[in-house]
């Protein structure tokens, strides 16, 4: 089923002194804030974002690579699939290329992490659309 809308937000994380959870720093969702206003995906971006993000083969499942990865994750975006009264979250780390995805209204995780290095394109294609000022983005 596709959500009735899709929603993007930039997100920041908080000073160590504002974070409710400083032990677990940037691995954790209530360490971030939003920046800036939500901005409504087209009906093509949203496509695009739900194919990729649905499609088994746009993760990397062997982690062996990544054993020794010591990307300091900063999750920069955050999708919200909404659907009736279920909204589900894709926050993405582009600097990781990690996704975590998260269920807001039940408090959990639906997938820790998963790495979205074979969608990381079109992701970042479609975000630097939907932030056109942000130079962080553009850089993507």
């Amino acid at each position: 089923p596709q959500a009735d809308q899709v929603t993007a937000h930039r997100l920041r994380l908080l000073n160590t002194n504002e974070m409710p959870d400083p032990e677990r720093h940037a691995a954790n969702p209530i360490n971030y804030a939003t920046a800036g206003e939500s901005i409504t995906l087209s009906s093509a971006q949203a496509k695009t974002v739900s194919r990729v993000l649905t499609s088994g083969s746009s993760y990397q499942w062997d982690w062996t690579e990544y054993e020794a990865d010591s990307c300091a994750t900063d999750y920069g975006v955050k999708l919200i699939f909404h659907r009736g009264d279920r909204d589900i979250e894709a926050w993405l780390c582009f600097n990781c290329d990690d996704l975590l995805v998260f269920e807001p209204k039940q408090n959990q995780f639906v997938v820790e992490v998963y790495k979205f290095i074979y969608i990381r394109d079109e992701l970042a294609d479609v975000v630097r659309e939907l932030f056109p000022d942000d130079e962080a983005i553009q850089d993507l």
